[in-house]
């Protein structure tokens, strides 16, 4: 019963839920993409209004450097232990 993305306040993560939202891909179901789209283009509005800011503080290096690890570090691989 949880949003696509806990933390996003566009109108798809605050009227359907990600189990919904699979539903619907799994169907083949238009309506599936489109909700993704809604909540990917919050997303890129969230990201660049948060850089444009960065920038006018002149703050941006730091921003970039948080968003990246935020972004990828959680998803990169495990390195393999014992080389070096």
């Amino acid at each position: 019963q949880a949003p696509i993305d806990p933390g996003c306040d566009c109108a798809a993560c605050r009227t359907v839920t990600r189990a919904y939202v699979r539903h619907l891909l799994v169907v083949n179901e238009m309506l599936g993409p489109i909700y993704l789209s809604i909540h990917n283009l919050r997303f890129y509005l969230r990201l660049l209004e948060e850089a444009r800011l960065a920038i006018r503080e002149g703050r941006y290096d730091a921003f970039a450097r948080e968003r990246i690890q935020a972004l990828f570090l959680p998803c990169s691989p495990p390195r393999p232990s014992g080389i070096g």
